[in-house]
């Protein structure tokens, strides 16, 4: 019996494409079958935010990273 991808699996391709497929107007029935997942709308925008949470999260650290002063020994 074949497993279920998990939302670790998802590549982020892909969650790109799903956002996408939401702003121009295509069913979360649809997104969820092209993520290959339950229909499960909680899932899905629970999986949505938590990308963009990620996203913020890295732009975060990589300004934090570029910002960094580094001292002479």
């Amino acid at each position: 019996m074949a497993r279920k991808p998990t939302t670790e699996d998802i590549p982020e391709a892909k969650i790109r494409n799903a956002i996408w497929y939401l702003k121009t107007g295509k069913t979360k029935k649809f997104v969820t079958e092209f993520l290959g997942i339950a229909y499960n709308t909680k899932k899905l925008d629970s999986l949505i935010e938590d990308f963009h949470k990620k996203n913020e999260r890295e732009a975060e650290l990589k300004k934090a990273a570029k910002t960094k002063v580094f001292t002479q020994r």
